[in-house]
């Protein structure tokens, strides 16, 4: 029955959907699109999707399924482009982009400056809305519109240790403590302070530090709030360079860390099965720590982030409303729930989050502890990511697990410095 039901709810999405688009432009059946035809009745629709290599088999059974389920026989064609890979590509030519693809929500304010998105139809916004979590909905938006379809709601990170070496949760919530103990047993730590703003970020933030950029509904970077070089900066950085400049640090992000000597690895979901396989029973997962500077107590702060479906525009309003239909039908509950229990992706739906199966996944849990402490990811330049590394490689050229505001300072500076010909 509930197959029926959401079959009936499919076919009158798209019947919507078409109505909707139908001022959009006449369809006459000659608009061309790479392969042919489309919206010809004598021609059949033709789609190309976009996603993680590790996803191409799953997201062709689920494309069969909507084929099925709306009595449909769109060609469709998957082809492995990762997510962080989506927007290098389009942007190199949006023509020859997919119809419907997989991206990682930084990568938002470039595709629709680009104008390789489209928005998501009226038909559907409010569903999306209403179904998926506060967080991957504002990840999808820019100036109050809605540019894609939450995918996930698990792009952050969190502790993987070994228990044979750290069972003590007191260890684990304290940076001092936890260098301690890693190091009395000949271990290390894997956490990617200097080849990635993006975890490097997690001692300002955590300091209550900010990197805020604005954009125009172009997408365009046009101002920024950022105290990263603020006294709360000067605090993060004192607590970087204590595990940077210790020697039990690796600038490392993968769960293979474990396998030459580490006892932490600092990385997200995607890492979990390998952890998983060399560990076993001895992986644990937790939230980061909390670092000390002048006896105040800060906990480890972290972006937390989604991945989204994105629909290229499209001149004929037919197959721009098949192409919101399969987006929304990729990102459902439904098709949510499979990805969770072949590949262990978070969902963003509130129903799958809800879930008895989810709840129990203990590198979910993990996660989720984590973003207590978390900063919804918002959009930056990329030139902020470049800035920003490297002050971890900085502090660690010091040499000192605690170096001075003095010694401190420059490095900020240099990093202030180079925001400003970001935006000029």
């Amino acid at each position: 029955m509930k197959k029926i039901i959401k079959t009936v709810i499919s076919v009158l999405l798209v019947s919507a959907l078409l109505a909707a688009l139908a001022s959009c432009g006449r369809d006459d059946g000659k608009v061309t699109d790479g392969d042919g035809m489309i919206g010809d009745e004598d021609k059949e629709t033709r789609l190309t999707v976009w996603c993680a290599e590790n996803l191409v088999e799953l997201t062709k059974r689920q494309l069969e399924d909507y084929n099925e389920e709306n009595e449909t026989n769109i060609k469709f064609t998957v082809n492995p482009v990762g997510e962080g890979d989506a927007a290098t590509n389009l942007l190199t030519d949006v023509t020859a982009g997919a119809d419907v693809y997989c991206f990682s929500q930084d990568q938002l304010a470039r595709l629709v400056q680009a104008g390789a998105l489209a928005p998501v139809s009226d038909a559907l916004r409010d569903k999306v809305r209403a179904e998926h979590d506060e967080g991957s909905v504002a990840a999808a938006e820019i100036a109050g519109t809605l540019y894609a379809f939450p995918l996930t709601s698990d792009n952050g990170y969190f502790m993987y240790y070994d228990k044979r070496v750290i069972s003590d949760p007191a260890v684990l919530s304290d940076q001092t403590k936890l260098i301690e103990a890693v190091s009395a047993a000949g271990k290390t730590i894997a956490f990617e302070l200097l080849g990635s703003h993006w975890y490097g970020s997690s001692y300002f933030l955590g300091a209550g530090a900010e990197s805020v950029w604005e954009t125009n509904e172009g997408g365009a970077f046009t101002s920024y709030n950022d105290t990263f070089g603020s006294d709360k900066g000067i605090i993060a950085a004192k607590g970087m360079a204590e595990l940077v400049a210790s020697p039990v640090f690796v600038d490392s992000s993968s769960a293979s860390s474990f396998t030459s000597g580490a006892a932490v690895v600092v990385s997200g979901t995607w890492e979990y099965e390998s952890a998983k396989q060399i560990l076993g029973e001895n992986l644990g997962c937790a939230p980061l720590w909390s670092f000390t500077v002048d006896g105040e107590s800060y906990h480890l702060g972290s972006f937390s982030g989604n991945k989204l479906v994105g629909v290229k525009p499209q001149s004929d309003s037919k197959k721009a409303a098949i192409c919101q239909s399969v987006a929304y039908f990729l990102s459902d509950e439904d098709r949510q729930e499979e990805r969770f229990e072949t590949l262990g992706w978070g969902p963003s739906n509130r129903e799958v989050q809800m879930s008895d199966e989810v709840m129990a996944n203990e590198a979910l849990t993990a996660l989720a502890a984590q973003n207590k402490h978390a900063t919804p990811q918002g959009q930056f330049p990329n030139a902020w990511w470049d800035t920003g590394k490297a002050i971890g490689a900085a502090l660690k050229q010091l040499g000192k697990t605690m170096p001075t505001t003095e010694e401190v300072r420059p490095v900020l500076d240099t990093y202030t410095k180079g925001l400003e010909e970001i935006i000029k």
